[in-house]
């Protein structure tokens, strides 16, 4: 009598890693991050972020995957990604997410401007430096804001109509902060 044993091997196709986006955002977490590269449709993956958990990806496309950062407790903190499948890792030294404090604003001058008022200064604190620099006023007039420092970035106000208007900041273009100054547009 023979018995013939079959080992059977599943081939996964490796991820591919090109870039992500945005490449900071707040200690607070919750920031979902873009990863372009190549995906096998068959893997189902989680990403980590430095030495964290890992947490489900989202697989959007062959080559898109969605991964939503954790909390941190300390900002300045920049931490490598790690895509795992089935518990194989795929890293990217290539590739990292950096942790900043959350900014504050406090106040915005002037607060009252015109239809051609065209900068407004907003003073806080925790302004990071970045060309993702972003102001918004309301919930989606979204401007280019320039960074003057820790404590002041210049928002081109430019409103096209009157009305209060809360001014919120982002470094990363995507996550704005959770504090707010009002900007009040009059026909002065």
């Amino acid at each position: 009598i023979s018995s013939q044993q079959q080992a059977l091997y599943e081939y996964h196709e490796s991820a591919v890693f090109h870039y992500l986006y945005p490449s900071s955002g707040p200690i607070l977490g919750g920031t979902v991050v873009s990863i372009a590269g190549r995906f096998p449709g068959n893997l189902a993956l989680s990403c980590r972020f430095g030495e964290g958990k890992l947490l489900a990806a989202e697989h959007v496309t062959s080559s898109l995957i969605y991964c939503i950062t954790p909390m941190r407790k300390h900002s300045d903190n920049t931490a490598s990604l790690v895509v795992s499948s089935h518990g194989d890792e795929f890293a990217s030294e290539e590739l990292a997410f950096k942790f900043e404090d959350v900014a504050h604003l406090h106040e915005v001058q002037p607060a009252v401007v015109s239809l051609e008022t065209k900068i407004v200064t907003v003073f806080g604190e925790n302004f990071v430096q970045t060309s993702s620099m972003r102001c918004r006023f309301g919930l989606s007039m979204s401007r280019h804001g320039i960074w003057v420092s820790s404590t002041k970035v210049l928002c081109q106000a430019s409103l096209l109509r009157t009305g209060n208007f809360s001014l919120s900041i982002s470094s990363n273009g995507v996550d704005f902060s959770p504090s707010k100054v009002t900007v009040v547009s009059e026909n002065l």
